[in-house]
């Protein structure tokens, strides 16, 4: 009988460690204070240098309630779009798409400024303070002579969240993406691009309209206007479409579509080919999602114990094993 409560004392503890492995619940960061005031900081950076003279426009796209869940507002409110499911690429697909549609309609930012000399701007710039919410940034073209520097637009709302702590911090830095070209001199090189539609809806054609309109940008500005429907295959391509401007600048070509009921749009690019998907609009989620939020392998659950347990319940593994292998042992002497 001691033989058998002995074996079983060790599979016991190993069965303890296993079930301390599950995730344990931590404080949620609570409910947002709409009352508080945000502040972003953009640190432009290129090979670890700063970049001063840098121009950026700042958009503010949707309001947050305390609990998180955005509504689109101002200019923004009409622009087919949504702001649930979508993962990082959905939230840098939309932010080019809606700043697309910002320089297609002239639309006015809420603020704006240059980096400084250590490549910093902070909002507000122009303005006395900002609230909680989804904001866009969108930096312009800039040259300080020997490079030439394009910036990613982006989302990020404020406040965000701080995993470590479980707090909101209303006050955020970040890096943008960007790329830097060498000055060239002006020259007649050509280039493409291409759209194409793409349906996200079951393939359900009934609701779908006979066409859409779409225009090319340059540099912002309404380049062309193109219809696609079923007879050109939801599909057009722009050729010999100038690569650089007169000061020699590559040319950002983007493009926008106008007013497509009862769908979101979403653009993409690959290579020359903008594809402008268009979703059949959703119901309203049940949970908002939030942009710039790390990924977790299980949100709010604490994973710092799992090494620990993991080679604590390990060891009582073994030292049942070697317990009972030397118990064995010793009754077979």
């Amino acid at each position: 009988m001691r033989t058998h409560n002995s074996r079983i004392i060790p599979v016991f503890l190993c069965l303890l460690c296993l079930l301390a492995l599950l995730p344990a619940p931590v404080r949620a960061a609570g409910p947002i204070d709409p009352t508080q005031e945000v502040c972003l900081t953009i640190h432009y950076q290129h090979d670890r240098q700063p970049v001063s003279g840098v121009p950026f426009d700042l958009f503010y796209v949707a309001s947050v309630d305390a609990y998180g869940e955005f509504t689109l507002t101002g200019d923004f409110a009409g622009y087919p779009v949504r702001l649930t499911g979508l993962d990082s690429d959905g939230w840098r697909m939309l932010a080019e798409t809606l700043a697309a549609y910002a320089a297609a309609d002239r639309l006015t930012p809420l603020d704006s400024g240059v980096t400084n000399a250590q490549g910093l701007l902070t909002f507000p710039n122009r303005r006395s303070s900002m609230k909680p919410g989804l904001y866009l940034a969108v930096g312009q073209q800039y040259s300080d002579g020997a490079y030439v520097y394009t910036t990613e637009p982006f989302l990020t709302v404020l406040p965000v969240t701080d995993e470590t702590s479980n707090t909101w911090v209303y006050d955020l830095t970040v890096s943008p993406k960007h790329t830097a070209d060498e000055v060239t001199p002006p020259s007649d090189d050509t280039t493409e691009r291409k759209v194409l539609k793409v349906w996200d809806d079951g393939g359900d054609t009934s609701s779908r309209p006979q066409e859409v309109t779409v225009q090319l940008l340059k540099n912002g500005a309404v380049y062309d206007t193109v219809t696609l429907s079923a007879r050109n295959n939801w599909r057009h391509t722009w050729d010999k479409l100038p690569k650089y401007d007169a000061s020699g600048r590559r040319i950002e070509w983007s493009v926008v579509e106008r007013d497509v009921s009862g769908y979101t749009v979403l653009v993409s690019r690959e290579g020359p080919t903008f594809v402008i998907t268009n979703s059949r609009t959703p119901g309203k989620p049940s949970e908002p999602s939030t942009p710039g939020k790390p990924s977790l392998p299980q949100t709010g659950l604490l994973w710092w114990p799992v090494p620990l347990l993991a080679l604590c319940g390990l060891a009582f593994v073994i030292a049942g094993v070697s317990f009972g292998k030397r118990k064995h042992h010793d009754e077979n002497r």
